[in-house]
């Protein structure tokens, strides 16, 4: 029985990672398509990628809200977690 028991928790707990998986790679793939990136894997130097970075606001404190710079300032967080929590 606590074979049987432990089978279904790592089945529970390895389909809750995938799916989590799957949302990052929803975001990453939007994230591509939205800025023309052709292959997110095969990124290199890219003049229009250092564009974007740049233009997005970051802190160099420590301890400070990742998902506010992550999301431009938060004007993009309502869009954010509305997909990451779906």
């Amino acid at each position: 029985m606590k074979t049987v028991l432990l089978f279904v928790v790592f089945c529970v707990v390895t389909t809750i990672f995938a799916d989590e998986l799957s949302k990052f790679n929803d975001l990453r793939r939007k994230f591509a398509k939205d800025n023309g990136i052709p292959n997110m894997w095969a990124l290199r130097y890219s003049k229009r990628l250092l564009d974007i970075a740049e233009s997005i606001p970051c802190s160099t404190e420590p301890g400070a809200d990742w998902l506010y710079y992550f999301t431009i300032g938060g004007k993009n967080g309502a869009e954010f977690n509305r997909h990451l929590f779906q």
